[in-house]
């Protein structure tokens, strides 16, 4: 265990030079080491307060922390008591050099604003409706105006609830169809709008519990413990410790890193991710926290997603299934109807599609049905089959009229009455584009043609490139025995592939050519091979180049280390953008951008948690 700290602090330390304040310099905070913070809030602001104060003061600010306390309220009722001035509220005080809490009941809002001048007003909506917008508005541009009309130089700041346990018994769960990574993403949503709105910044708490919820500390679905509460709504201890972080950083503009405080319940592991995790969020939208970055989305006529590969949450139990001859599987232990795995699938363009799925079915499986964005497609599939059988069946078509991101929901619905069990394994789900895309003409035609994890590639030859070579071959094709995506060569091997290893699985006819190039466009005959580096060929008809793809080398050392996780971080904070092969090499989380769940991934390959899928 001590082995494994020791990493996880070199890492923070190597990192950790990209603080808040490098991109979106705090000024109040560099003007003084006081800052006063009031939220008109509930128990969920009261959740971020809890440890905040102690946090910033650890790092040397005097810090005087208020809110305005209603269980459950909602914006709407927070504009009502405004324009009301109604004393319907109780005031929770942490005052400079005191932190004895203290209550005071019967306070307006109007009280609290003009009880002392505060650097920082915070709002959040009600989590039950935090991903629902229409129910910010016109509250919240109401009160916004309302508090700069009694605090004009106050910076007013949205603060982005978070997602409810995955278990959640919560009546407003319902609101999310009882899916947590639907409810995140309609209430970051529904944030980002609101601070555009108001012209303000966000405080990234959900984005932070979603980020601390990816790691092996808190995985929930794992028997690790939970960021929430065991009403499974509010905050736990490890939540409220991620809350002060984020809030701490935030605040002050400076990384949370190396901060000291910690309460003992939090062991010295869990503060070094949950602290990471407060800085990822923070990071990830400074500068421009209420816009949307977004990449242009290329069509396909056809693409398989393996299950393993994609981002998935459930509401029983999951594993993986090991089957190198036939694939793996995801499982799921359902065991009443209604369970679920939901998988996310990014980079669709609008448009209809077929999905096919892959499974490992047997005599102890279920009757599923597919939703897709929470909307029923085609018809129920029963998973029973007297003998062990990997089968493919049609799940039905959808259609999306935007660009973006489809959830999968498979469902439980059934079970045959021959079947021991209601289980399902799915290997994977492979989407047809039924709306024909247009695709461009690549110079190189190939025929793909997959066997469990191996993809082979026979080529013919289109001339892109003048070759030396004018001796005719008996054949017109070779063979790579490795995958390829949009023309690159990925599946390299995950402790990395050397040029002997590269060029054994590239199969030419007698008298044919291969050569590899480096980054420098030098040609290599050993060492390993690294993202950036070209693949030649040529068996008569001229060359034909393969760039090539090693996931998580950023660089081109053909290694995954920690200069390859400053450079994604560089890219995160804008600070030097990743272009074309290094851009598709550190995309490691199936998005389409590159973020902080790209850091997660690659941070845990380096700590040797889990390794960079190639493929």
């Amino acid at each position: 265990m001590k082995r494994v700290i020791s990493v996880c602090l070199t890492l923070v330390l190597a990192l950790g030079v990209f603080s808040y304040s490098a991109i979106n310099e705090n000024k109040k905070a560099a003007a003084s080491q006081t800052i006063k913070i009031l939220s008109i809030g509930n128990s969920f602001s009261q959740n971020a307060q809890e440890y905040a104060r102690a946090i910033m003061n650890a790092a040397g600010y005097n810090v005087k922390t208020a809110n305005l306390y209603i269980g459950g309220c909602t914006l709407q009722t927070h504009w009502n008591n405004a324009s009301s001035d109604a004393k319907a509220y109780t005031y929770q005080l942490k005052d400079l050099d005191n932190a004895t809490y203290k209550e005071y009941q019967s306070y307006s809002i109007k009280q609290a604003l003009e009880s002392d001048d505060w650097d920082y007003v915070t709002f959040q909506q009600a989590s039950p409706n935090s991903g629902q917008y229409n129910t910010f508005q016109p509250y919240l541009n109401n009160l916004s105006a309302y508090v700069r009309s009694l605090e004009p130089n106050a910076e007013q700041i949205v603060h982005q609830t978070w997602a409810y346990e995955i278990n959640s018994t919560q009546s407003g769960f319902a609101n999310y169809n009882r899916d947590q990574l639907t409810m995140f993403n309609k209430l970051k949503d529904a944030n980002n709008q609101g601070a555009a709105a108001i012209g303000t910044r966000i405080i990234p708490s959900g984005e932070a519990f979603q980020i601390a919820r990816a790691t092996t500390e808190f995985d929930y679905s794992a028997g690790k413990p939970s960021l929430c509460d065991t009403d499974t709504y509010h905050a736990s201890g490890y939540g409220k410790f991620l809350l002060g972080n984020v809030w701490a950083e935030v605040f002050t503009g400076q990384s949370v890193l190396n901060n000291t405080y910690k309460p003992s319940s939090v062991s010295d592991t869990q503060a070094v991710v949950l602290r990471q995790a407060a800085h990822d969020a923070v990071t990830l939208y400074a500068g421009t926290p209420t816009t949307t970055t977004t990449t242009a989305i290329t069509p396909f006529t056809e693409k398989t997603f393996q299950c393993e590969d994609l981002f998935f949450l459930a509401n029983q139990p999951t594993g993986t299934n090991i089957d190198t001859t036939n694939g793996n599987t995801v499982f799921l232990s359902a065991t009443t109807n209604g369970d679920y795995i939901q998988f996310a699938i990014p980079g669709l363009s609008a448009g209809t599609y077929r999905v096919t799925v892959k499974s490992r079915n047997y005599s102890t499986r279920g009757i599923y049905k597919l939703f897709v964005n929470e909307q029923s497609i085609g018809g129920d599939i029963d998973m029973y089959t007297t003998a062990l059988a990997y089968v493919e069946s049609n799940f039905g078509t959808f259609t999306t009229t935007a660009d973006g991101t489809a959830l999968l929901k498979f469902s439980l619905v059934g079970k045959n009455q021959l079947s021991t069990g209601t289980g399902v394994y799915l290997d994977y789900i492979k989407l047809t584009n039924l709306t024909d895309p247009s695709s461009s003409t690549s110079s190189t035609t190939s025929t793909i043609s997959s066997t469990s994890s191996t993809t082979s590639t026979t080529s013919s030859i289109t001339s892109t490139e003048t070759s030396s070579m004018t001796t005719s071959y008996p054949f017109d094709y070779f063979e790579i025995k490795y995958p390829q995506s949009e023309g690159y060569i990925i599946g390299l091997s995950q402790k990395g592939t050397d040029y002997n290893e590269l060029i054994g699985n590239v199969f030419i006819p007698r008298g044919g050519i291969i050569k590899v190039y480096n980054t420098k466009n030098a040609e290599v005959t050993s060492g390993l091979i690294g993202t950036g580096f070209t693949l030649k060929v040529d068996v008569g008809y001229g060359f034909v180049s393969y760039p090539i793809i090693y996931y998580g080398d950023i660089d081109g050392t053909g290694t995954v280390n920690v200069i390859d996780l400053v450079y994604i971080k560089r890219h995160v904070l804008s600070l030097k953008k990743l272009e074309g092969v290094q851009f598709k090499a550190a995309n490691l989380y199936p998005d389409e951008v590159i973020n902080v769940l790209d850091i997660v991934v690659a941070k845990k390959h380096v700590l040797k948690i889990k390794s960079i899928k190639q493929s």
